[in-house]
């Protein structure tokens, strides 16, 4: 099915997919611009990840002939492919037209496998952003990578923070404007505006585990058990920030109570860790935020269990010796 694109045409909802087929440009920018307005962005200095795909690009022109931010871009030359070396210097040419300063680093050995490939870009883009001194880091992340996360989390065992995928705003200085919107409708944009991108011929490859899942796993669940998996998962994920947002109000809410702190030490409440044992985890790990990294969730349910039940003089050793 083709865009549809044409002068004043509204959105139309496909109901089977509960994705938007049929998208007008200017509806599109006028949605991305109120969007980018609610997240308070319009008075910041923006770094983008710009990898010269299509939907970094399309985010890239959004924000700058669009929105009239004031962006920088970067991009991270693996080196993984051979052909790396040739998108570098597209992205170049491309910010020098568009006049938008680029900041480029080039591995010095590639990276082995995508997790590792993913430190390294984030690591190179929260230096960047110190470099420049960005106000926040800008990634190009839409709903069908926010669908794609969620199911990934799931296979993994992940708890409900998991669930909520990825925050249009943090963790840290990093923003997904895009995140509302489809790929597909990403795609219908930049080709109205007759944008240019790379393509990268690794997103096609099954040997990487999200590839797997965007190219194999949903498009089957889609044809053979929910025809509108991808729009449930971005649901899920919406439900699940909600979620989080009501346990940390609780969380505030008893915190009084139960965490004192006396010099160096921290003082728990027994009395209200047995009386709130469905937030008792997050109690434990508010108390512990300024002694080293949060133990797993093993080490947590070990901690709580010997909060509320072990007799008073024992002690507890955490990982991290706290």
């Amino acid at each position: 099915m083709g865009c549809g694109w044409g002068a004043g045409r509204s959105f139309r909802a496909d109901a089977a997919k509960g994705r938007i087929t049929q998208v007008d440009a200017t509806a599109f920018e006028h949605r991305f611009h109120q969007h980018f307005a609610a997240l308070e962005l319009a008075d910041k200095q923006l770094l983008v990840a710009l990898s010269g795909g299509r939907d970094s690009v399309a985010l890239l022109f959004l924000l700058r002939f669009v929105c009239g931010a004031r962006v920088l871009a970067a991009h991270l030359d693996h080196g993984m492919r051979a052909n790396s070396g040739a998108d570098a210097q597209w992205v170049a040419g491309l910010c020098r037209a568009w006049a938008i300063p680029l900041v480029t680093a080039r591995c010095r050995e590639a990276p082995h496998g995508e997790d590792a490939a993913r430190r390294e870009r984030y690591a190179f883009l929260q230096s960047a952003a110190r470099v420049v001194q960005a106000d926040r880091l800008v990634l190009g992340h839409h709903a069908d990578d926010q669908a794609e996360t969620v199911l990934f989390r799931v296979l993994r065992g992940t708890g409900v923070p998991g669930l909520a995928g990825m925050a249009p705003l943090g963790p840290g200085l990093l923003a997904r404007p895009l995140l509302p919107f489809w790929r597909r409708d990403v795609a219908c944009y930049a080709r109205a505006r007759q944008l240019r991108w790379r393509n990268d011929a690794s997103n096609r490859e099954l040997g990487y585990a999200r590839n797997r899942i965007r190219l194999d796993l949903i498009p089957r669940i889609e044809r053979t058990i929910a025809p509108a998996a991808r729009a449930g998962l971005v649901r899920l994920a919406e439900l699940a920030r909600e979620n989080e947002i009501l346990v940390k109000q609780a969380v505030g809410g008893v915190t009084f109570e139960a965490i004192r702190t006396d010099g160096e030490a921290v003082i728990l409440s027994r009395a209200v860790f047995r009386q709130n044992p469905i937030l008792a985890p997050l109690l434990l790990r508010h108390a512990l935020r300024n002694f080293g990294p949060a133990p797993g969730r093993v080490g947590t349910r070990m901690a709580v269990s010997f909060i509320t039940d072990s007799p008073s003089g024992r002690e507890f050793l955490l990982p991290g010796g706290v």
